[in-house]
C-alpha cells in the first residue's frame, strides 16, 4: 500500500514539474522586464551603475543610466549562449567580496563572455542569471528557483491528492449518545 502510494505521489509530481517551472518563469521574466539595477563590470575591469531590463517580447537586453532611460538594446536574447557565475573571469577589484557571489556572466554561445553583472542580492541574482538561463532553454540552476518550484508542486501535489476519490479522510466514529453536552451545560 505505501509503496503504490509513493509512486502515486511520484507520477503526480512528475506530471506538475514543467507546468510549476513554467509558472515560476514566467513570473521572473515578467520582473526582468520591469528591469533593475545592477553594478556592471566593463570589459577594462571599470564598474558603472546600470539599469538593465528585458524588452517586452523577451527578445533583447536593454539598458539605461536609470529607469527613466534613455535605453537602447545592448544585447539580443538570440546571441546568448550561457550564464556562468564565474567571479575569476572578472578583472576588477574594486566589489566587495559579498558582491562576488551575485556575479553573473553573460556569454556567447563559443563561451566568450559579453556582459557582466552583479546583482543587489541573492534573489535578484536567482531571478536574473535563471530567467536567461530559461529563455535560452538551460536548466535551472539556482536553489532559490527551484526552492520556489519545489513548493509550488508540492502544493499542486497536495490538492490533487486532497480531491481524489481514492484517498479520503478518516473520520472519527459517531459519539454514542450527546448527553456530555447536556450535562457540561447544567452547571452553566
Amino acid at each position: 500500500m505505501f509503496s503504490e502510494e509513493t509512486e502515486r505521489i511520484k507520477k503526480i509530481r512528475s506530471k506538475y514539474r514543467q507546468p510549476s517551472v513554467d509558472i515560476i518563469m514566467k513570473l521572473q521574466l515578467k520582473k526582468m522586464t520591469k528591469g533593475k539595477m545592477f553594478i556592471q563590470v566593463l570589459k577594462n575591469g571599470k564598474i558603472a551603475h546600470t539599469f538593465l531590463k528585458l524588452n517586452e517580447d523577451l527578445k533583447a537586453v536593454i539598458s539605461g543610466p536609470n529607469l527613466r532611460g534613455p535605453f537602447k538594446t545592448i544585447l539580443s536574447v538570440s546571441n546568448i549562449g550561457s550564464v556562468t557565475k564565474d567571479p575569476q573571469q572578472t578583472k576588477t577589484k574594486k566589489l566587495d567580496q559579498k558582491l562576488i557571489n551575485f556575479l553573473f556572466i553573460i556569454n556567447d554561445k563559443q563561451k566568450k563572455p559579453l556582459l557582466t553583472f552583479v546583482a543587489q542580492n541573492e534573489k535578484q541574482f536567482a531571478n536574473w542569471s535563471d530567467g536567461f538561463r530559461y529563455l535560452i532553454g538551460k536548466p535551472i540552476e539556482e536553489s532559490i528557483t527551484q526552492n520556489a518550484i519545489d513548493e509550488l508542486i508540492d502544493v499542486d501535489t497536495e490538492i490533487e491528492l486532497f480531491d481524489s476519490p481514492k484517498i479520503s479522510p478518516v473520520l472519527p466514529p459517531p459519539p454514542i449518545d450527546l448527553n456530555f453536552k447536556v450535562k457540561t451545560t447544567q452547571f452553566l
